[in-house]
């Protein structure tokens, strides 16, 4: 069941789209296998872990604290937004100098790879100690020589000079000592050691910003980083301090149902809020397949997005699901998302010291609090106060994120018309299959439209030049005979779909009709109408007299080698057991071109939205072959 559901949801999602499966540790090993099975091994994309619990449970065996969610990407198109930056990421951040580029801080200015010969691991001497300093083991500068020396020269002037040390480069970023440049000179002071100290002295109290690259007290270099423009990376350790817990979901369902009993284990908006900010973005779709009390859909509704939302009973959809989406567009759920608490930030004058983080000083702060709490003299004490000034902070003022607003449409799913009879071994129409219900399960599952009786008082449904009609019963040859009769004569010409020719059933025939039967989609008209007509079988014509005259006036090589592979992927068609000749890839795709229209992107055109999208259809099952022969189509147009 649940493969056939994740099956229907990869054909939903878009190339950019990603499926997101929250599960327990008792199921989340099953699901990897299954999911990667579906949507391959290689579209994993994480396993975030959440914590759900915020004590510890009782009763026998572990308390378990967290479950999981499995992330997988329909295709390479998908990526991942980064995670929005907060107040706490930016409170190391200061601009002591009046920086004109905004807040810094004092970063490494080594990296972890070099340039692959050595040619970014030199040394640069100290201006107040004089030794010569070089990055760690395995590691190199950040930024290229000229850089680092035109930032150095807005301290004390520099000068390059050979140390001759090709040897210790190459060994110390781990690379053949013959790759390792000779020439590569070092960074030295070009004034006395004592002439470079006071110039780094009168620098730093100048007033002025300082210069990129940094000069510490111990002579040590920095470089100024600055606050990302964007986010971090989406982290897969997901603390409830940040997501919130299954006992804050409970309080957000109580607040909005307060004399109804919340789910077991519902989700916290924060959750979802984070999940869908990583997985989408405003005016995209959000699907959850399983409402429950509607908090996707509420979120999704908060943050900007379409949604899709399904709920199988009837009582939860009334109770829960539909009321609480109604409260979120009439701003009547003050609760989740809808307001964000203040952040805690830094409020000292002079900045928190490196490492410590707003929380951080406010939970000393509220330790110092409780241990002197009892002794006043500790309270009025030069050292207390300057500790909490030290370490003071305060909360930012709340934002409100939604205000109500939008609407949605309530579809009521309609009766089965198919059910197994496990007795018979067979797919059985049910009772609900008659009528209007018949009609529309019928067309739906061909994929037709529906026609209005005003459009069309004969037939049902249109899919582009097919008509369908709905019979009760069995289709009788009077039938079928009225029903061509219906549509003759010049009057019903209709243009075909790959010319501008117009076409009609002559007076003098009783039916024509030409069907693709490597269109899965009609497997049950196909099983149908071979009860009651003859088939004709049209094969690929590549090789007959008018295409191969066609072929070669085109004179176009690319054209020829795509022809070739097509021939050569259809001969795999037709030895596919669960396919055959009647799949293969008719020479129609190719027509109706000359030298002018037969460009790089009309082939390109065919290839992506003509002949992939056939073959992912036949082989879904089959990813890798898929891969396989769109790579081959794709390589013969190079």
């Amino acid at each position: 069941m649940m493969r056939d559901r994740l099956l229907h949801m990869k054909k939903l999602l878009t190339d950019d789209g990603s499926i997101w499966v929250h599960l327990d540790d008792v199921e989340v090993h099953r699901m990897r296998l299954l999911m990667d099975e579906v949507f391959g091994a290689e579209n994993f994309q994480a396993e975030v872990v959440w914590q759900k619990a915020d004590s510890p449970r009782r009763g026998l065996g572990f308390s378990v604290d967290q479950d999981f969610v499995i992330v997988y990407r329909r295709s390479e198109a998908f990526e991942p937004n980064k995670a929005l930056r907060t107040a706490a990421d930016n409170a190391r951040f200061s601009n002591p100098d009046n920086d004109p580029l905004g807040p810094w801080w004092d970063d490494n200015p080594s990296g972890n790879h070099g340039d692959g010969s050595g040619g970014m691991c030199y040394a640069i001497q100290n201006p107040l100690t004089g030794e010569m300093m070089r990055p760690p083991k395995g590691a190199s500068w950040r930024y290229s020589q000229q850089r680092i020396l035109a930032g150095l020269q807005g301290w004390v002037p520099y000068r390059l000079e050979n140390l001759h040390d090709a040897e210790w480069r190459a060994s110390n970023e781990g690379v053949p000592r013959e790759k390792a440049s000779d020439d590569l000179c070092a960074l030295v002071l070009d004034v006395s050691l004592n002439e470079a100290r006071e110039r780094v002295a009168a620098r730093r109290t100048s007033g002025e910003p300082l210069p990129e690259i940094l000069i510490r007290s111990t002579g040590g270099i920095g470089r100024k980083a600055y606050i990302p423009t964007d986010g971090n990376n989406p982290r897969t350790w997901w603390e409830n301090k940040d997501v919130g817990h299954n006992r804050a979901a409970k309080s957000e369902l109580k607040a909005l149902f307060p004399i109804l009993t919340p789910f077991d284990t519902p989700k916290p908006e924060r959750l979802l809020e984070r999940i869908i900010h990583t997985g989408s973005n405003p005016g995209d779709i959000v699907l959850d397949v399983f409402a429950g009390s509607g908090t996707t859909a509420a979120v999704a509704q908060k943050m900007g997005r379409r949604w899709v939302t399904c709920e199988l009973l009837e009582s939860t959809f009334t109770t829960f699901t539909r009321p609480r989406l109604e409260k979120v567009l009439n701003d009547q759920d003050p609760g989740g998302i809808t307001r964000a608490k203040g952040e805690r930030v830094d409020a000292t004058e002079d900045g928190l010291p490196d490492g410590v983080s707003p929380e951080d000083a406010a939970k000393f702060t509220s330790v110092l609090n409780k241990l002197i709490k009892d002794d006043p003299e500790l309270k009025k004490s030069v050292e207390v106060k300057t500790l909490k000034a030290a370490s003071k902070t305060r909360r930012t003022k709340e934002v409100l994120n939604w205000r109500g607003g939008g609407g949605f449409q309530v579809a009521h799913l309609s009766p089965a018309c198919f059910d197994y009879a496990p007795e018979l071994d067979r797919v059985m129409l049910t009772a609900a299959a008659t009528g209007q219900t018949l009609i529309e399960s019928v067309a739906a599952n061909l994929g037709f439209t529906l026609l209005h009786p005003d459009d069309d008082y004969i037939f049902d449904a249109r899919r582009g030049n097919a008509l369908l009609k709905v019979v009760e019963g069995v289709a009788t040859t009077e039938i079928v005979d009225w029903l061509a009769s219906q549509k003759r004569g010049l009057n019903y010409k209709l243009q075909l779909l790959y010319s501008r020719e117009l076409f009609c059933v002559p007076a003098n025939v009783h039916i024509i009709g030409m069907m693709n039967t490597a269109d899965r989609s009609l497997a049950m008209l196909d099983y149908a109408l071979r009860r009651r007509f003859a088939f004709v079988e049209l094969s690929p014509a590549f090789d007959s007299e008018g295409f191969r005259a066609y072929r070669a006036g085109l004179v176009n090589p690319r054209f020829e080698a795509l022809v070739r592979e097509v021939e050569s992927l259809n001969r795999v068609i037709a030895e596919d057991e669960s396919l055959g000749e009647g799949f293969c890839i008719g020479h129609s795709y190719f027509c109706n071109m000359d030298a002018d229209t037969c460009t790089d992107a009309a082939l390109a055109s065919i290839v992506e939205y003509e002949l992939i999208p056939m073959l992912k259809e036949y082989w879904f099952d089959e990813p890798g072959k898929v891969r396989e022969w769109s790579d081959r189509l794709r390589r013969s147009l190079r």
